[in-house]
């Protein structure tokens, strides 16, 4: 079928039918894509701040900057390596990350536990409602546009299988972490969900 034929496909020299790119079915791609992207930039706003909690709370921010100092004290000809580059490099995010979320301990648990608008807990199915249990959770973190929350299963303070859900007018996507990421996401989760 030759091109412009009124059909609303083309064929390229392969013989591969295609939809022109305009199309809505395209355009709900992109917009998919997007809205990945964008959800993915939570997680990664999360994992930053518990990084850096982690790395307060461990002694490790305090370790590195104790090197740092050492290393920038050091007679000449000392050969005493202090801080390596990669830990350099280590301190550096840190600090930077610091400098967003707060320096110390204290800080930077305030920031991360006044990063959720909302936290909702749901029961589970039972038999009686006498001594009904949290079974469900739910953290609010944006409203309106974008709505974003994390949400998964919750017993007693811990947090499990959670995922984060995004949406922008009637588009949305529900992104699951792994690794590194649903570690992070989880240990976010149970530190602001508290028990």
């Amino acid at each position: 079928m030759p091109q412009g034929s009124g059909s609303g496909l083309t064929i390229n020299p392969q013989g591969w039918r295609s939809q022109p790119v305009n199309t809505p079915l395209f355009e709900r791609l992109k917009m998919s894509e997007a809205l990945k992207q964008e959800a993915v930039a939570y997680i990664e706003t999360i994992m930053e701040m518990m990084e850096l909690h982690e790395a307060i709370e461990s002694g490790r921010l305090e370790e590195l900057r104790q090197a740092k100092e050492w290393e920038d004290d050091k007679e000449e000809g000392d050969d005493e390596v202090y801080l390596s580059e990669d830990d350099d490099t280590e301190l550096t995010r840190l600090e930077n990350l610091a400098s967003q979320w707060g320096g110390d301990e204290e800080q930077v648990s305030e920031a991360i536990n006044n990063h959720p608008l909302e936290i909702e807990y749901r029961s589970g199915w039972c038999s009686s409602p006498d001594g009904m249990e949290a079974g469900e959770i739910r953290i609010t973190l944006t409203t309106g546009g974008p709505t974003v929350y994390l949400q998964g299963e919750y017993n007693g303070g811990t947090c499990s299988r959670i995922y984060l859900h995004y949406s922008h007018g009637s588009e949305y996507v529900d992104y699951w972490p792994k690794g590194d990421e649903r570690t992070a996401v989880e240990a976010f989760c149970e530190m602001v969900a508290g028990e």
